[in-house]
């Protein structure tokens, strides 16, 4: 290589090396494009089970005290998200909530997911996906209303829809800067028109033994961080698979700053 092409080089490198400390170690990252250009959280819409279409069997466990397993005790596991039980053979329809990228899609039979990361700081995601079209992949942007599977089914007559919401603080001052990424009471995030049809689907629970009373209950609100963290008590739910990349605060970490290690499982259990 002639001198001036190793000057160039040598130049290139050294660029590089400074923007890489500009950055500083393990920054956070956005692993594809952010859409749309946004840090305000989505409006979302309710495309799940409609009471007039079918019937509604119970709703689970949301914003309260959930059932355990995993990383938590049995009855300690923070409950965030909108589970609806409706009953019938036919998948229904999940439709993006929101307008966003395409950050994580897991086919997985009857067990699949697809997160939607809105703008740089909101992750929507569907949980127990069926049927996800084969020309959705990680990357994509999709508009509100896009077609991104069926509900799966829960057994012959019984179809189960989930919903969950993160929310991303980019650096958090309780933990030395690092990015925070926890799951919030998603109903403030819903739309008027949204909010009515999961009231009317509340109303046309048939089970009732079988459904979370306090089903909208405040104990959850967005302000309420202790909520969840990721990395996640589920397997699926790191943050490289909401779109992001970065040193996160780990959940045993989290919960003890804000004294709540106790509602974790002992290892092995």
């Amino acid at each position: 290589m002639s001198k001036v092409g190793l000057c160039i080089a040598a130049c290139i490198l050294v660029g590089v090396i400074a923007a890489c400390n500009m950055m500083g170690p393990g920054e956070l990252t956005y692993l594809y494009d952010v859409y749309p250009d946004t840090e305000d959280p989505p409006l979302l819409a309710y495309y799940g089970p409609d009471p007039d279409q079918v019937g509604i069997d119970s709703i689970g466990a949301y914003g309260d005290w959930e059932g355990g397993g995993n990383a938590f005790k049995p009855g300690e596991e923070p409950a965030t998200e909108i589970e609806i039980r409706s009953i019938g053979s036919s998948p229904v329809p999940l439709k993006a909530p929101c307008d966003g990228v395409l950050v994580y899609v897991n086919r997985e039979g009857q067990d699949g997911d697809v997160s939607i990361r809105y703008g740089r700081r909101y992750v929507v995601k569907y949980l127990h996906v069926a049927g996800i079209p084969t020309n959705l992949r990680a990357g994509m942007k999709v508009r509100q209303g896009d077609l991104v599977g069926y509900t799966a089914s829960m057994g012959p007559d019984m179809q189960f829809w989930e919903l969950e919401l993160d929310k991303l603080y980019s650096k958090s001052a309780a933990f030395g800067g690092r990015p925070l990424l926890v799951s919030v009471y998603p109903l403030p995030y819903f739309s008027q028109e949204a909010q009515a049809a999961l009231e009317r689907v509340r109303r046309a629970v048939q089970n009732q033994h079988g459904s979370d009373p306090d089903w909208i209950a405040p104990t959850s609100d967005p302000s309420a961080g202790w909520l969840a963290s990721v990395p996640s008590h589920e397997m699926w739910a790191g943050s490289h698979k909401a779109g992001y990349d970065g040193p996160f605060v780990g959940l045993e970490e989290y919960l003890k700053h804000y004294g709540l290690e106790g509602i974790l499982s002992p290892a092995g259990q």
